[in-house]
């Protein structure tokens, strides 16, 4: 059995902390998009509920993520970040295409916003969010769960900036479109990278060889060892945002058995697999077999 726990105490109570200020943010910016009528602080007040959510089920992984593998759970608990991840970025999807419905309306029929408050409320946003993303810093690429969280904090914050600007443009013109037009700019920020979050969490999830990975030069590489013959039955895939794992039967002559050569094959591949691919292989499962043995075998990959 391995041992994936990539998350230390450090990283759960960081996020935790950083899921706290979150969660006041959230009550303050809520009470503030009541009091001033604002979409735009209504829109990001959704955002930092996304937040708040996401940074929550981070450090419930993270704890999960701790726990050792067990004979049942061979891998522990490492999918959960790609689970989570997923999670998260449907709720953005969700929550973008609320908040693009209510911004067309409020541009067809503009309702009257407090542009004062508007903008103090989202200050208070914007000094959490940054004071969040500080207590994040160091351990936001711990793995694809976590990093989501400071981005998704981080593009808060923007959109917080976003909000003030807004509500300042508001409160000198009173023209009130522009809380529509920023709502929209929230929602059009956060869209992409809820996409981008959906794309790697199912190619986890789905077993996608990593893009920085090419299978064909993977078995290229592999043909090229001394004393390989053939390879079938490759494959490649991500354990989480971390860890890759590689399976594959590898194909040599019968006289390698006899003079030491199965097992040079077996360490040169592995090595192979460690130094000199973009990103590191290093959980392989090799099958090494001497020519004419596929045949007796009935699972076709």
């Amino acid at each position: 059995m391995h041992q994936h726990a990539p998350a230390a105490d450090s990283t759960r109570n960081r996020l935790l902390i950083a899921a706290g200020i979150t969660l006041a943010i959230l009550v303050a910016q809520l009470t503030g998009s009541i009091l001033s009528g604002s979409l735009a602080l209504a829109a990001d007040t959704g955002h930092v509920a996304i937040d708040s959510i996401g940074l929550f089920l981070a450090a419930f992984t993270a704890t999960l993520l701790t726990r050792p593998a067990t004979g049942a759970m061979t891998y522990g608990y490492a999918r959960l970040e790609a689970i989570a991840g997923g999670l998260q970025a449907g709720m953005i999807i969700i929550i973008c295409a609320v908040i693009g419905y209510h911004g067309i309306i409020r541009l067809i029929t503009p309702v009257p916003v407090d542009g004062t408050q508007m903008a103090i409320w989202a200050l208070a946003g914007l000094i959490g969010n940054l004071v969040s993303m500080v207590v994040m810093l160091g351990r936001h690429h711990d793995n694809l769960n976590i990093r989501a969280a400071f981005l998704e904090v981080a593009v808060d914050a923007i959109s917080s900036v976003g909000v003030i600007v807004g509500g300042l443009i508001t409160r000198i013109t009173g023209i009130t479109r522009v809380d529509a037009i920023i709502s929209l700019l929230i929602a059009a920020a956060m869209l992409p990278r809820g996409y981008k979050l959906l794309k790697e969490a199912g190619a986890i999830l789905l077993d996608r060889a990593p893009s920085e990975l090419n299978v064909e030069h993977i078995r290229e590489h592999i043909l090229e060892v001394e004393h390989v013959t053939g390879i079938h039955d490759l494959h490649v895939w991500p354990l989480n945002s971390q860890t890759v794992l590689l399976s594959a039967h590898i194909i040599i002559a019968e006289e390698c058995y006899r003079d030491g050569h199965a097992l040079e094959v077996l360490h040169q591949v592995e090595e192979c697999m460690k130094a000199h691919f973009p990103r590191r292989i290093e959980h392989c499962t090799l099958q090494i077999e001497p020519e004419g043995h596929a045949a007796h075998e009935t699972l076709e990959h």
